[in-house]
C-alpha cells in the first residue's frame, strides 16, 4: 500500500512540476503555486520511502544531508542564507521529473516480460562488443535526452534493475552521456552559457566542444576495453529493434524542443515519454483506475531519489558558502584568462563537484568574478572552459546525476565508480588542455 501511496505522490508530481515549467512564461505566479505543490508530493513521497530503502541508503543520504545541513546553518548565521529553503525544496525538482517520467517507458510493449520474468527483448551484447555498444548508443541518445539516456540503455543492460551492473558497465553510460555536455545545445549547460555570456558565438566553442567529445569517445572505449572482460559484462546492442524506440523517442523530443525553444528539454521528455508509455501500453480489460495504478507502480526510483534529495541540501549548503566567499584570489595567480586558468577553473569544478557541488552553483559564483578581473576575457572561451568542466566533473564525480543513477538505480557502489575513474580523469584532463590550446591557437588568443 505505502508503494502505491508514494507512487501517487510522484505521478501527482509529474503532472504538476511539467505544468509549471510549461506555465513558467505565461502564468509565472501559478507557475510558482504548481511547483511548490509538486515539491510538496516528492518530499511526502521520501517520507515513506525512507522507511523502505536499506539502510546503508538512509545513511549515506543522512551524512549527505547533514553536512549540506550544517553549511547551511553556517551560511545562515552568517547573513548569508538568502533563499536557501526554496534552493532545497525546489532545486533538485527538474532532475526529479526527468528521473519520474522516464520510468513510463517500461510500459511500452517492447518491455513485456515472458513467463519467468525477464523481457521479450533481453538481447545485449557482451565483452568488448557491448562496451562499444554502450559507449555509441550511450554518446548518440544523451546528445539529446540527457539523463534518461542512461535509464533507457541502464535499464536493457540490467533487466529493469533486476542485476546490479558491474562498475564498468555503468561507468560507460556516465562517461559516454558526458561527453556531449560539451558540445550538445540540447544540454541545459549550453543554456546556461549563452544566458550568462551573451557574446559566446556557438559556433566557435561547437567544434571544438565536438572534436573534444570525440576524443573522449575514443577514450570512453579504450578504458572501458581495457583488462580482463568476464563472459557474463553486458553493453548495449546497436540492432534496428533495441534503437528504434530510444532514437524515435529522441526525434520526438528533439522536434518538441524545436517548436518550443523556450521549454527546456527536461519538460518535454517529461510529458513524451508517460505519454507514449500510458499510451501505447497493452490496455486490453483494463479500467482508468488500473490504468493509474499500474503508471504509479512503474515509478521505482526508491534509491535515486532519496540520494538526490540528500545531495541536494549539500549543493545548497555547498553553494551558499561559495557564493558568500568567492574564489577572488584569482586576479592575484594570473594575468588573464588562458589555457592555465581555463584548466584552474576545469580542476576546481571538479573538485567541487565531487564534495557535492552542482557545476551550475560553481559557474553562477566564479563567472562574475571572472568577468570583473578579467574583462577582457573572450565570452566564448570562458563558456567553452564551463562546458569542459562539466563535462570533465559530471564524468568523474560521484554526485553527478548518472553516477547517482549508477549507485541508487543499479547497485554500483560509490567507491568503485571513484577508483574506476583513478586513470580515467587524467586523460580527460590531457584532452581538454588540448582543446584550449587549440582554440587559443586558432583565434589568436593568449595562452
Amino acid at each position: 500500500m505505502l508503494r502505491v501511496a508514494d507512487g501517487v505522490l510522484l505521478l501527482v508530481f509529474m503532472v504538476l512540476q511539467a505544468a509549471g515549467i510549461y506555465l513558467r512564461n505565461y502564468f509565472p505566479d501559478l507557475s510558482l503555486v504548481l511547483r511548490w505543490a509538486g515539491a510538496a508530493c516528492v518530499w511526502a513521497a521520501a517520507v515513506f520511502i525512507f522507511r523502505r530503502v536499506s539502510r546503508s541508503v538512509r545513511h549515506q543520504t543522512l551524512t549527505i544531508a547533514g553536512v549540506g545541513a550544517v553549511l547551511i546553518a553556517v551560511a545562515v548565521a552568517t547573513g548569508n542564507g538568502e533563499g536557501w529553503f526554496s534552493g532545497v525544496v525546489l532545486g533538485p525538482m527538474n532532475m526529479i521529473l526527468l528521473f519520474v517520467s522516464v520510468c513510463f517507458l517500461r510500459l511500452l510493449p517492447h518491455s513485456k516480460k515472458n513467463s519467468d520474468g525477464t523481457r521479450v527483448d533481453s538481447s545485449v551484447w557482451y565483452g568488448r562488443k557491448g562496451m562499444f555498444g554502450s559507449t555509441v548508443a550511450g554518446a548518440l541518445l544523451s546528445s539529446v535526452l540527457n539523463v534518461a539516456a542512461v535509464i533507457i540503455l541502464g535499464d536493457r543492460i540490467s533487466d529493469d534493475g533486476k542485476r546490479k551492473l558491474t562498475p564498468r558497465e555503468a561507468v560507460i553510460l556516465a562517461r559516454s552521456l558526458y561527453t556531449s555536455t560539451f558540445w550538445s545545445p540540447f544540454f541545459v549547460a549550453t543554456t546556461v552559457m549563452m544566458t550568462l555570456f551573451p557574446d559566446m558565438e556557438l559556433a566557435h566553442t561547437l567544434p571544438f566542444g565536438l572534436g573534444l567529445g570525440l576524443v573522449c569517445l575514443i577514450l570512453v572505449y579504450v578504458y572501458s576495453a581495457a583488462g580482463k572482460i568476464s563472459d557474463g559484462e553486458r553493453g548495449y546492442p546497436l540492432t534496428f529493434m533495441s534503437l528504434v524506440m530510444p532514437v524515435t523517442l529522441m526525434i520526438i523530443v528533439f522536434a518538441g524542443h524545436f517548436l518550443l525553444p523556450k521549454i527546456p528539454v527536461v519538460a518535454v521528455t517529461a510529458v513524451v515519454c508517460p505519454l507514449a508509455g500510458l499510451l501505447l501500453m497493452p490496455k486490453h480489460g483494463m479500467t482508468a483506475g488500473d490504468v493509474v495504478r499500474k503508471g504509479a507502480g512503474c515509478i521505482q526510483i526508491d534509491n535515486v531519489l532519496m540520494l538526490y534529495l540528500g545531495v541536494a541540501v549539500l549543493a545548497e549548503g555547498a553553494g551558499l558558502v561559495l557564493r558568500a566567499w568567492p574564489p577572488v584570489f584569482i586576479g592575484d595567480l594570473l594575468s588573464h584568462y588562458g589555457v592555465v586558468a581555463a584548466m584552474l577553473m576545469v580542476a576546481l569544478m571538479t573538485c567541487l563537484s565531487c564534495v557535492g557541488v552542482h557545476q551550475l552553483i560553481t559557474i553562477s559564483a566564479t563567472a562574475p568574478v571572472i568577468l570583473t578581473v578579467f574583462p577582457e576575457v573572450s565570452h566564448s572561451f570562458l563558456a567553452l572552459s564551463y562546458l569542459t568542466g562539466w563535462g570533465v566533473s559530471g564524468a568523474v564525480s560521484p554526485f553527478s546525476a548518472a553516477n547517482l543513477l549508477a549507485s541508487g538505480r543499479y547497485g554500483v557502489e560509490a567507491g568503485m565508480i571513484i577508483r574506476s575513474n583513478v586513470l580515467y580523469l587524467p586523460a580527460l584532463l590531457i584532452a581538454a588542455a588540448a582543446e584550449f590550446i587549440l582554440y587559443c591557437m586558432y583565434f589568436g588568443l593568449p595562452l
